[in-house]
């Protein structure tokens, strides 16, 4: 049986349904290439560059990081202080009541009531089985990786903030895009239905037509959804919320680069992520404070000079109610 061809009687209804889709997807692209030459006007202008400040400012991932870095700066600091001589001032002040003279055979041991004393010492070390080097090296490193870790989190914080930016670029001038494909596909579509009615158009292509619509529809309601989650994820990393009458770069076609294998960029990431070098730092200071550990078992040995005023002095016998030193 010969199969019957539904356009035989209508040779340009079969053109016309085999041209509609590409007709669209032109129509759409012209869109796109027009809406890409014109300018944002009456719109608040952000630039990235103020989107990253105004996250790193904010971010309190990093504000942790410069404090740890801080902390461990201060702690270097008090390391390297502990090799230096350590000066030591004492004085003292006190007065007993109901003493009583004591006579040990020749010798009288008054009752003073009022005793005063005053002390200066300095203590060096001079050997400490590798304690104070030890504890030096491990706060050195200590530092060294809170400052890798800190930038770290930098890079973090400006590659987040990055994202959502070209994000809502991306969605925004999206927004702009479809709106436009919408009003001109339903203007397409409403010609498509009056074509059907002069017998021009088959439903085929009306529903054709009115599936491109809904979809370039659905399209612009998604890329509004994207352009609120960007805006909120911005505001989420700078604490600022962008004025309404705000708008975004455009972002430019990135530069033909040649790409390294999948394989390749994945080492070249695990080597320098700076969270992989601290862990390594921080893996060789922990095997350095085994050796400050270890000094406990060896000598220690220091250099003390003392001077002391007393009234009265306990190494003179018997007490005189004077002032002397030692």
């Amino acid at each position: 049986m010969k199969k019957r061809n539904l356009y035989e009687n209508h040779p340009g209804i079969s053109r016309l349904g085999v041209c509609l889709a590409a007709m669209m997807a032109a129509a759409v692209c012209s869109i796109a290439t027009d809406e890409s030459l014109d300018e944002v006007k009456g719109k608040t202008m952000v630039l990235p560059d103020n989107i990253v400040k105004a996250a790193l400012e904010h971010s309190i991932a990093l504000k942790m990081s410069e404090q740890e870095v801080s902390a461990t700066a201060a702690k270097h600091r008090q390391a390297a202080a502990q090799r230096r001589p350590s000066l030591d001032i004492q004085a003292s002040i006190g007065r007993y009541e109901g003493l009583e003279d004591i006579v040990l055979g020749q010798i009288v041991i008054p009752a003073i009531e009022n005793r005063y004393g005053a002390s200066v010492s300095l203590l060096q070390p001079l050997y400490t089985g590798g304690r104070l080097s030890a504890q030096a090296r491990v706060v050195e490193l200590q530092a060294d990786a809170a400052g890798i870790a800190r930038d770290g989190v930098e890079a973090d914080v400006v590659h987040q903030s990055l994202a959502a930016y070209w994000s809502w670029s991306k969605a925004f001038h999206a927004v702009r895009v479809l709106a436009a494909a919408v009003e001109r596909t339903s203007a397409h579509a409403a010609d498509v239905h009056n074509m059907q009615e002069s017998g021009v158009a088959t439903d085929n292509d009306v529903l054709s037509t009115d599936l491109l619509v809904d979809r370039t529809r659905l399209q612009l309601s998604q890329a509004k959804r994207q352009v609120e989650l960007a805006r909120s994820r911005i505001a989420f990393l700078t604490g600022i919320e962008l004025p309404p009458d705000s708008a975004p770069q455009r972002a430019e076609p990135p530069a033909a680069t040649a790409v390294p294998p999948e394989r390749d960029m994945l080492e070249m990431a695990s080597e320098h992520r700076p969270e992989r070098a601290a862990r390594a730092i921080e893996t060789q200071a922990a095997h350095t404070y085994t050796v400050a550990a270890r000094s406990a078992f060896f000598p220690q040995v220091y250099a003390m000079a003392r001077y002391e005023q007393a009234n009265p002095n306990i190494l003179y016998i018997p007490p005189v109610e004077e002032w002397h030193g030692d």
